[in-house]
């Protein structure tokens, strides 16, 4: 479902009134549940467990879709 190094576009519910969060993730790395992901726009790599009721989806991107590099 993940490619380390590729890019998804991950939805997640971080909770709140903040609803829905939609955005393009690298994955930089991948152990059991956990992805560290990147995103030029964040200020720091963002840690997701994928078992948690925050994950929604994610989808991997087609190499002409992604993000020049």
């Amino acid at each position: 479902m993940f490619e380390v190094g590729r890019d998804h576009i991950i939805v997640d519910s971080p909770g709140g009134p903040a609803g829905v969060s939609e955005q393009v993730w690298e994955v930089q790395e991948m152990e059991g549940t956990l992805l560290k992901l990147c995103n030029p726009f964040a200020k720091a790599p963002e840690i997701l467990n994928i078992a948690s009721s925050r994950f929604v989806k994610a989808v991997l991107l087609d190499k002409r879709q992604a993000r020049p590099a």
